[in-house]
C-alpha cells in the first residue's frame, strides 16, 4: 500500500498534474506520501517478520500499474526529470508563481563573428508552460543567458543537459544565470509545479582548421625567407606558427604575425630573417601549424629548403663570423674557438684605429674562456654576430637594426601589450630607416655617379615606407591595434620586397 501511495504521487508529479490543482493539494499529497513511507519504515523496523507477508492480489495489481506509470512518466520527462523530481519533493507554504517573465538569449563565441540571438524576450509577456520542441543550432562554446522574473519568491531549478545552473538572485524576484553550450542538450526550467519551460539545442561542432604552403619558401631581395600559406577554418584561424627542424637540433616554433583571424579561407605572406640563426646556410625542414580559437590544431606537409647565409667581405668580419658559426654548430669545442679569438686579437695591426673593437673582442675572449652554460655561449654568439655586421660597409648592420625593431614592435602589438607608446618608437623606426636609406643611396650614387643629394632624389618605395611610419605613429596614438599591426606588416613587406638600393640597377626618381 505504501509503494502504491508513494508511486502514485511520484507519477502525478512527473506528469506535472499538480499544475492543474491548487498548490495546497500538492502539499497535502506530498505530506501524505511521506507519512505513508514513514509509517511503513517504522512498522518494518518494529516487526521485521511482517516483511514476508502475503500480498493482496488487488493491491499487487495496482502496485504494478503504478510502477508502470512511474516508469512511463520517467521516460516521458526525459532530460527534465531532475528538475521535476526536485520540484516534486519541494515542500513550501509559499504559493509558487503561476507565470514568469522570461528572457532567453544565446551569445555565440566572439571568434565566430555571429550576433547575439534572442530566443524569447520578457517583452513578449509572461509565460507559464513553454515547450519549444524545434531545436535551435548554435556553435560550440556559445553562452546561454537566462533571466527570470516572478511575482513570488520561489527558487527556480535550471539545467542544461547534465549541467546544473546556479541562478543568481538580483533584486527581489529576479534570477539570472549563464551556461556554456557544449553538446546537444535540452534547457529545462522548473519553477514550482506551474511553470515548466524546455528548449532543445543542437551544437554546431567547430571543425579543425587546415593549412598548407602555397609554394616553396623563397629568399627576398634582403635575404629574408618569404613564406606564403593558405588556410581554412569554419570560423577563422587564430594563430599560425612555423616549425623548423634540422638534424641534431630541437625543433624551433616561430609565431608568425597573422592578422586575418576572421577570414574563413584565404592566404597570407610572412617574412622571416634567419641570417642570425644558427641554421643559416643549411638545409632545414619546415612545416606550418595553425590553431583555431578553441585550440584545435592543423599541420601542413613538411618542406625542405635552404636558409640563406650572409656572405662577409671584410676579412676581420668574416673571421669573427666563422668563430660565431663554429660555436653554434659545435658548442662542445669551445676551447678551439677561445684559441681562435686569442689569435685574432693578437694581430694588433688590425686594430690600430679600432681600439674599442679590440677591447670588446678581448672581453668576448675572456667571457668565452670562462663560459659554463649554453646561455653564456648564446650571449657571446649574439655579440659576435652584431660585431661582424658592424664591420661591413654595406649597410647590413643598419638593416638588421631596422628589421629587428620592426619584429619587436610586431611582437608587442600581437601580444596585447599597450601600444600607445609606439608613437615614440615609430620615430626611432623612421630614423633607422633614413639612416639605412641614406647609406644605401650614397653607395648607389657612387656606383652610378649621381650628383643629386638625398633631399632632391626621392625613391617611391622609401616615400611609401616613410608614409607607413607616419600612419603607424598616428594609429598608435589612437590605440588602434589592428591598424598598427597592418601598418607594421605592410612596412615589413615593403622593406623586404624593395630590396637593397645598392643592389638595384638604377633607382627611379
Amino acid at each position: 500500500m505504501t509503494l502504491t501511495v508513494f508511486g502514485l504521487y511520484l507519477a502525478l508529479s512527473l506528469f506535472e498534474v499538480w499544475a492543474f490543482v491548487p498548490f495546497l493539494v500538492k502539499n497535502i499529497a506530498l505530506a501524505g506520501s511521506l507519512i505513508a513511507v514513514y509509517l511503513y519504515i517504522k512498522r518494518a523496523l518494529k516487526n521485521p517478520e511482517t516483511s514476508g507477508q502475503k500480498i493482496n492480489p488487488v493491491l499487487g495489481v495496482s502496485t504494478l500499474a503504478i510502477l508502470g506509470a512511474v516508469t512511463f512518466s520517467i521516460l516521458q520527462a526525459g532530460s527534465a526529470l531532475p528538475g521535476r523530481l526536485i520540484q516534486a519533493f519541494t515542500f513550501s507554504l509559499d504559493q509558487p508563481p503561476n507565470e514568469i517573465l522570461l528572457t532567453l538569449e544565446v551569445i555565440p563565441p566572439p571568434h565566430t563573428g555571429l550576433p547575439k540571438a534572442t530566443l524569447f524576450s520578457a517583452e513578449n509577456g509572461p509565460v507559464s508552460r513553454l515547450n519549444l520542441e524545434t531545436p535551435v543550432s548554435f556553435p560550440e562554446g556559445s553562452i546561454v543567458s537566462l533571466s527570470l522574473q516572478m511575482d513570488e519568491t520561489f527558487t527556480p531549478v535550471i539545467s542544461l543537459g547534465n549541467e546544473w545552473a546556479k541562478a543568481t538572485r538580483d533584486g527581489e524576484n529576479l534570477y539570472t544565470t549563464q551556461q556554456v553550450l557544449k553538446e546537444n542538450s535540452t534547457l529545462d526550467i522548473q519553477v514550482g509545479p506551474y511553470v515548466a519551460i524546455t528548449q532543445k539545442f543542437e551544437v554546431i561542432a567547430d571543425e579543425n582548421p587546415t593549412i598548407d604552403f602555397i609554394s616553396l619558401p623563397t629568399q627576398t631581395a634582403r635575404k629574408s625567407m618569404e613564406i606564403t600559406a593558405s588556410f581554412e577554418d569554419d570560423f577563422g584561424v587564430e594563430e599560425i606558427y612555423l616549425e623548423l627542424s634540422s638534424p641534431g637540433t630541437d625543433p624551433t616554433l616561430i609565431r608568425l604575425p597573422f592578422l586575418k583571424r576572421n577570414d574563413k579561407t584565404g592566404s597570407s605572406t610572412f617574412y622571416i630573417n634567419f641570417l642570425a640563426d644558427h641554421r643559416a646556410g643549411s638545409l632545414v625542414s619546415g612545416k606550418l601549424i595553425a590553431f583555431d580559437a578553441l585550440g584545435q590544431k592543423a599541420e601542413s606537409e613538411g618542406l625542405s629548403f635552404n636558409l640563406p647565409e650572409k656572405g662577409f667581405q671584410n676579412p676581420l668580419a668574416k673571421e669573427i663570423y666563422e668563430i660565431r658559426k663554429a660555436l653554434l654548430f659545435n658548442p662542445t669545442r669551445q676551447s678551439s674557438q677561445v684559441q681562435r679569438l686569442s689569435k685574432l686579437t693578437e694581430k694588433s695591426d688590425q686594430f690600430s684605429d679600432k681600439k674599442g673593437l679590440y677591447l670588446a673582442l678581448r672581453s668576448a675572449y675572456w667571457r668565452l674562456r670562462s663560459a659554463e652554460t649554453q646561455k653564456d655561449i648564446d650571449e657571446i654568439t649574439r655579440f659576435l654576430w652584431q660585431t661582424s655586421l658592424s664591420l661591413e660597409d654595406d649597410g647590413s648592420y643598419e638593416e638588421q637594426g631596422l628589421r629587428t625593431l620592426l619584429e619587436e614592435m610586431t611582437e608587442i602589438a600581437l601580444s596585447g601589450e599597450d601600444i600607445r607608446g609606439f608613437e615614440k618608437v615609430s620615430k626611432s623606426l623612421r630614423a633607422k630607416a633614413n639612416e639605412l636609406f641614406r647609406l644605401e643611396f650614397r653607395q648607389t650614387r657612387r656606383r652610378f655617379s649621381f650628383n643629386a643629394g638625398v633631399e632632391s632624389f626621392e625613391i617611391p618605395q622609401i616615400r611609401n615606407f616613410r608614409e607607413l611610419t607616419e600612419i603607424l605613429e598616428r594609429e598608435a596614438t589612437e590605440n588602434n591595434r589592428e591598424n598598427v599591426l597592418k601598418a607594421l606588416l605592410e612596412a615589413r613587406s615593403l622593406f623586404e620586397e624593395m630590396g637593397s638600393l645598392k643592389s638595384s640597377r638604377r633607382p627611379v626618381s
